[in-house]
């Protein structure tokens, strides 16, 4: 009976740890500055900040389709955030599956020939559930990092990318997301 138990108590404590790891924080800071007051997307469904050192090019999203649409100074990295639409049969497979299958979904879809250089892992912040995956478009070429976010009944996807001549402030860029991913109001 004492072996069965502690047979039990190991995979019970298994368990635990997938659970846990399965939910990880991300690798990136959150403490990149940004500006105190509260801004709201054109369409008036989500609340952030500006990062320092960037601008808010917003109003010229409609362009590509973007809620949120947020350039570095020197123009050499952006940050975009776009709302998923999905139907309902999608939906019943995200919830089966979870976000890990729609960042896997759209990898496919948007970066066919894109080097994956992490693949999906999901995190959470700020009681949100999110996933994200780290491409590249060619060996050289231009880093984006995808963040999958589920808020609410929605699903965004926030895309940071450097271009590939500024790939050494990759990670600095990757913080500023992050940052900006924590401090947001959806």
């Amino acid at each position: 009976m004492g072996r069965c138990c502690s047979i039990a108590s190991f995979y019970c404590l298994l368990l635990s740890i997938i659970a846990l790891s399965g939910c990880a924080s991300s690798p990136y800071s959150t403490s990149y500055p940004l500006a105190p007051e509260y801004l709201v997307s054109p369409e008036g469904d989500l609340r952030y900040k500006i990062p320092d050192g960037w601008l808010d090019a917003s109003n010229d999203a409609h362009l590509h389709n973007s809620i949120l649409w947020l350039v570095r100074r020197d123009y050499a990295a952006t940050i975009d955030v776009r709302e998923i639409v999905i139907d309902e049969e999608a939906r019943k497979t995200i919830n089966a599956e979870g976000l890990p299958a729609v960042a896997t979904l759209i990898m496919k879809m948007t970066r066919d020939s894109a080097i994956v250089l992490v693949p999906p892992e999901e995190f959470s912040t700020n009681n949100m559930e999110c996933c994200s995956y780290e491409s590249r478009t060619s060996p050289e070429g231009d880093i984006t990092r995808v963040v999958i976010v589920k808020a609410g009944s929605k699903m965004y996807e926030m895309t940071a990318l450097v271009l590939a001549k500024e790939v050494r402030d990759q990670a600095d860029v990757f913080s500023v997301q992050q940052s900006l991913l924590h401090a947001m109001r959806w």
